[in-house]
Formats: C-alpha cells, structure tokens, sequence
C-alpha cells in the first residue's frame, strides 16, 4: 500500500493461464475493471464497495503489476480481491469473441 492505504498494488504471478491458454497480465485485470465499469452488473457492486469513481482509478504499472487508487483506505480491499464472484477475465480472448458494444473498454 502507498499514499495513506489510499493506493494498494497488486503483482500477479507470471505464467497464470487462463483456459483459453492466455498468460494473464495485468493488461487483463484492467480489461475485466474497465469491463465492470462499461456494464455494472455485479461488477457495480464490486465498483461500489471498492468506492471505484472511474476506470482510471486502475492503472496497468506493469506487465504483472495493477493498482488500485481510492480517495480513503478501503479495508475490504483485499478480501474483495478473492471473491469467487470478481475473476480476472481472459481480455485477449473476450475482445475475440465480444459482440460489438458489449465487451468494455479496450485495453489497447
């Protein structure tokens, strides 16, 4: 955690494949973010409870690396994190197969 327990960041593991047999990165956490904000969903609950206010409030850091920045500490931060409900999703193979208006923001 940095600024307070305002920013918390996250490293991935490297070699983690979805299974579609695409190495998630970072790059994919943001996809599945940008996605939550796009549909709401559960994905607004997620957004609500993290107190989220836009898609910016993630950034890619690295290519394993993804933070998270709130206007407080959240101590629900990681407990969010690992909920069975809040996966990362494969965003190399959602862009493929996402119909037009329905997949989020790029990740480009």
């Amino acid at each position: 955690m940095t600024k307070g327990g305002r920013k918390v960041i996250f490293t991935l593991k490297k070699g983690i494949k979805s299974n579609w047999g695409n190495e998630l990165t970072a790059k994919d956490v943001k996809y599945t973010w940008d996605r939550h904000f796009a549909l709401k969903g559960v994905g607004g609950f997620f957004i609500g409870v993290l107190k989220l206010k836009s898609p910016d409030a993630v950034k890619v850091e690295g290519p394993y690396t993804i933070s998270f920045e709130t206007d407080n500490p959240n101590p629900v931060m990681l407990t969010m994190m690992v909920n069975l409900y809040n996966p990362i999703f494969d965003g190399t193979k959602m862009q493929q197969v996402a119909k037009p208006g329905t997949s989020g923001r790029s990740t480009s």
